[in-house]
């Protein structure tokens, strides 16, 4: 529960100031895109960079994960190429390409299960995510 509430507090805190700073106006008009330009080219970059570096390298190279999300994803590549093939008559390898890489999008999901989950939750709601982007 102390975990939890490590995490969450600080997230919520951080939000409640910032929509507080907004309401109020305490940083001008034009600090909203200042802040988005900070956050996108400064804070975020540094922030992974950081927690990757940190991270050790069996949580990194979780290979079921990453077997299951190649796997899915070449999957979906198959499913999407013939179906545009076969299905929508599409000959060029261009718009086959592009049939490919619009249905490799839905994969992006999968991306959502993260690593506070114990292996097989983890695996398991991958496969939920895949199967809901079909």
């Amino acid at each position: 529960m102390d975990a939890l509430i490590n995490v969450v507090l600080p997230v919520f805190g951080i939000i409640l100031t910032g929509y507080l700073a907004g309401r109020f106006e305490a940083l001008g008009p034009d600090s909203a895109a200042a802040l988005n330009r900070f956050v996108f080219y400064f804070a975020l970059p540094t922030a992974l960079f950081v927690i990757t570096a940190r991270a050790p390298i069996d949580k990194i190279f979780n290979w079921p994960f990453i077997n299951a999300f190649i796997g899915g994803a070449l999957l979906t590549l198959l499913i999407a190429l013939i179906v545009g093939r076969f299905w929508f008559h599409y000959r060029d390898v261009a718009t086959l390409s592009m049939v490919g890489l619009t249905a490799g999008g839905a994969m992006s999901d999968t991306w959502d299960c993260r690593s506070y989950l114990r292996p097989m939750d983890r695996m398991e709601r991958c496969r939920q995510s895949f199967l809901s982007s079909l």
